[in-house]
């Protein structure tokens, strides 16, 4: 029998990382949700760029000559990423428990083939209702269960939230708008109006009512707030990407692409604060009390 080492020396260089990069898969990337880690991924990989990069300008006979070193390493480290890559995609094509189920061959490869239909003609609904047709509904039995575990493990956490105390609460404070609905529609009595805007304006109102103890002020005004102007600017864009959950953490963390996030976060922060120091009891009150208090 061939020891292993004598089977690594024969291989090349490169084939030794390509296999390294398989081994990584295997044992590490291959278990466990791995989307929220992009940006310590992408981390390690440019650190081992730059480490390897260091170490052969250090330890080559052309010492100090960096830019032939930045290129090798490039090299390994790229061929490390397809060693990676290459393996999740064996994985996905082969292995995977949810390739038995009919469906586009892509599909199992990737989620950019589903975000590429969604940016086909901005109707996801219709490309997955044409793959129904294609590959047939999908077998509601195979996802029903009477278990008592899995009931638990289906029961809300918050349960609370439902009851009829917290539900009167929430009906004294939604009626309000809604009268003030009615009564900026009736102002509009034979003229024409956006009534998805309104209707919007209706919503956002109370959202910001349950969830910050004050509505947007938008149907009283008749304006878009900046909560709802934001959330019109990304929707598209997080509705195409939606799917690609690893993008999102590198996108927050670039300079500059991160300036809409970062400042929205931060007028979410103050709004929560504000919201913590209030001493009325609101509505959202008993919402965030149920859940375990802010």
């Amino acid at each position: 029998m061939i020891p292993i080492i004598d089977i690594l020396g024969h291989l090349g260089p490169y084939s030794f990382v390509f296999l390294l990069g398989v081994l990584l898969h295997v044992v590490f990337f291959c278990r466990g949700e791995w989307d929220v880690y992009t940006n310590k991924i992408v981390f390690a990989w440019l650190g081992t760029l730059a480490t390897s990069t260091v170490l052969i300008a250090e330890h080559t006979e052309d010492h100090g000559s960096y830019l032939k070193a930045f290129a090798i390493a490039s090299a390994y480290c790229f061929t490390l990423a397809a060693g990676i890559i290459f393996s999740i995609l064996i994985y996905r094509a082969v292995f995977h428990r949810l390739n038995v189920f009919p469906g586009p061959f892509g599909a199992r490869l990737s989620n950019l083939y589903v975000t590429a239909l969604s940016l086909k003609n901005r109707h996801l609904y219709k490309e997955v209702q044409e793959l129904h047709r294609k590959y047939g509904d999908v077998d509601l039995r195979k996802f029903l269960s009477t278990a008592q575990k899995r009931y638990t493990l289906c029961t809300p956490i918050t349960p609370h939230v439902s009851k009829a105390p917290a539900l009167r609460d929430y009906e004294t404070r939604v009626v309000q708008y809604a009268e003030l609905l009615l009564y900026q529609i009736e102002k509009m009595e034979g003229q024409p109006f956006n009534a998805k805007r309104w209707f919007h304006y209706y919503t956002f109102d109370v959202m910001g009512d349950l969830a910050f103890g004050q509505s947007f002020g938008m149907l009283r005004d008749g304006m878009k707030h900046y909560y709802m102007k934001l959330g019109d600017e990304n929707m598209l864009l997080i509705g195409a990407f939606a799917r690609l959950i690893w993008l999102f953490p590198l996108f927050k963390a670039i300079p500059g692409a991160n300036h809409t996030h970062i400042k929205f976060q931060r007028w979410l922060r103050e709004q929560v604060d504000r919201r913590r120091k209030e001493e009325r009891a609101a509505c959202v009150g008993r919402v965030f009390l149920d859940l375990g208090g802010l």
